[in-house]
Formats: C-alpha cells, sequence, structure tokens
C-alpha cells in the first residue's frame, strides 16, 4: 500500500483514453474517507485526442493520517464518460520529527555526529541515519549504516576522517539526520571543519 506524508505535495499520472477527438475533457483525482473528500486535484482540463493521453494531477494529501480510497472521475463535454477506484488504498502517515545536533570530537581525526528523534509520527520504527557532504559537487553522497528506533532518543555514529578523496586538512564537511519510515524526513544541516591537526569544531547552518 502507497504511503505519503500529511500534506505531502505530489503529482499522480493517469493514462486517459476519450474519444471521439476535439471533446473539451476534466478529470478530477481524488482521496476519499468516510465517504468524505479529504483532497482533490480539482479539475484538469484537457482536449480529447482519441489515444491514451498522459493526465497530470497535482494534489496535497490530507492533514490527517490515516487510510484512504483514490478516486478518477473523467468528463467530457461536461458528461460524466469515466469513474475509477484506484486498485490500492493510499495510507498518509505523521512524519516522525528528526533534528540535527552538534557534532563532538572524539580525537584528533575522529568525530561523533549526532541526531535526535523526537517523535516517531505514525510509525512504529523509524530508521535513523546520516548524510554526509565532503564536497559540494558529489552532494550529501555518503550515509551512516541505518539504526532502527522504536522510542524518541538520541542517537549517533562516529566516523574517522577524511572521508571520500578529501584532504585530511583544512577542509569543510556538512551533515543531516535523516529518517525513513519508508518516506524519507532530514534534519537541519550542521557543518564542520578540520585543519593540519584534525577537527577544529562543529557549526550549526
Amino acid at each position: 500500500m502507497p504511503q505519503f506524508l500529511v500534506n505531502e505535495s505530489k503529482i499522480a499520472k493517469a493514462s486517459i483514453t476519450v474519444t471521439p477527438v476535439g471533446l473539451g475533457c476534466t478529470a478530477e483525482l481524488y482521496l476519499v474517507s468516510d465517504k468524505v473528500k479529504a483532497a482533490t486535484s480539482g479539475q484538469i482540463a484537457f482536449n480529447s485526442t482519441g489515444d491514451p493521453q498522459s493526465i497530470a494531477f497535482p494534489i496535497t494529501m490530507p492533514s490527517t493520517a490515516g487510510t484512504y480510497k483514490v478516486y478518477l472521475d473523467i468528463y467530457a463535454s461536461g458528461i460524466q464518460v469515466g469513474a475509477y477506484v484506484a486498485t490500492e488504498d493510499v495510507t498518509i502517515i505523521v512524519p516522525p520529527t528528526i533534528a540535527t545536533n552538534l557534532a563532538e570530537k572524539v580525537a584528533a581525526w575522529t568525530i561523533k555526529l549526532k541526531g535526535t528523534l523526537s517523535s516517531l509520527g505514525s510509525c512504529s520504527e523509524v530508521a535513523v541515519s546520516f548524510e554526509i557532504q565532503w564536497s559540494t559537487d558529489l552532494g550529501f553522497n555518503i550515509e551512516t549504516t541505518p539504526v532502527t528506533m522504536t522510542a524518541p532518543g538520541d542517537f549517533s555514529a562516529t566516523l574517522s576522517l577524511p572521508l571520500g578523496n578529501a584532504i585530511a586538512d583544512w577542509w569543510t564537511y556538512l551533515y543531516r539526520a535523516k529518517a525513513r519510515c519508508p518516506a524519507t524526513v532530514l534534519g537541519n544541516t550542521v557543518m564542520f571543519k578540520t585543519d593540519v591537526n584534525g577537527i577544529t569544531g562543529s557549526w550549526l547552518l
């Protein structure tokens, strides 16, 4: 069953065929819970071509966690010509709450990355880790081994420097906490630096 975050914006796509050619058409994708329409793409206008058309439906997920049925209604010249129900429901979840904390210097070239999982949201367990950037060209391309948490609390990962192809001295690293359940939530970004003697400090950005 697909899972999305509350208030998350997505674009769904559906292949729609309407004949004959040249009809003014609209289609609406919407989510329903307890017979109440909880989220909608609104009416998306298109003209029929007689062939399959990929129609995009921008939609913001409901603000309440739960399971929702997905419907698609199609109209041609104001007349309903299609009414579909998705084969799978979608689940809307409250995301976990995560923060990146200042790193701790353990030794000259050893650093402990720190984070806090303050809430699991709708999840029974959350996989937490850290993403690290040592080169702006590569982005956050290093990730620590995920650890599963079943309750709020602090977590950490200890690393030996340098990372990647970074030179040992005079380097700047960025890192951020990451939570998955299975949607991904990222914490704030923290910076730490090194010089010829090792780690010099850590700063919030």
